[in-house]
């Protein structure tokens, strides 16, 4: 009976857990440096299981966490690099709080970005609501 009950709270546990994950999770074939140059600067994005680093023109900018469901990705942003203020002194990665500390008028924001996404090969394609679209060619 004791065997019988633990498998039921092992089957609601992992029930609840889904539904409230929603399926999200991360494609491992999106793990790597993936590399696109658009309006003349070249943009970086390093992605390692759930998690990514985003840079342009070889200066780490972002980094935070990301899942994917289906044919979206969302992208959590979790500290800003500090030189994306353009400030010397001080912790090199900013959270939310320091950053908007440091700049309350900056534009920059720490809310989720969701895009689809198209995997072929070593071609990542991120495609935003309003049909913008980055394609990025994995380098490793």
């Amino acid at each position: 009976m004791k065997k019988r009950f633990s498998v039921g709270i092992m089957t609601v546990a992992l029930a609840f857990g889904i539904a409230v994950s929603g399926y999200s999770q991360t494609d491992p074939d999106l793990n790597g440096t993936w590399e696109a140059f658009e309006d003349g600067n070249r943009y970086v994005i390093v992605f390692d299981n759930g998690n990514y680093l985003l840079g342009i023109d070889d200066a780490s900018k972002q980094k935070g966490t990301f899942t994917t469901t289906g044919d979206t990705i969302t992208f959590y942003p979790t500290h800003i690099h500090r030189s994306a203020f353009e400030l010397a002194d001080g912790p090199k990665w900013l959270d939310c709080d320091a950053a908007m500390s440091e700049d309350s008028s900056s534009a920059y924001r720490f809310e989720p970005d969701e895009f689809r996404f198209l995997l072929e090969g070593d071609r990542l394609s991120l495609i935003a609501d309003g049909g913008g679209k980055s394609v990025l060619t994995k380098l490793n």
